[in-house]
């Protein structure tokens, strides 16, 4: 029981913060250039050739 109060309790304070994510996506005022994408290779192969 205390666990999930807890969970909800961390819910209900991370709210505000989730509201202005929301806000800030929404906003035709705000031009969003691109997104950044990474690529980890984790082949041990590929950092041994040379």
């Amino acid at each position: 029981m205390k666990t999930t109060l807890l969970i909800i309790f961390i819910l209900i304070l991370n709210l505000p913060i989730i509201a202005q994510i929301e806000d800030l996506l929404t906003n035709p005022d705000i031009e969003w250039i691109g997104e950044i994408e990474l690529e980890y290779n984790f082949e041990p192969e590929a950092y041994r050739r040379g």
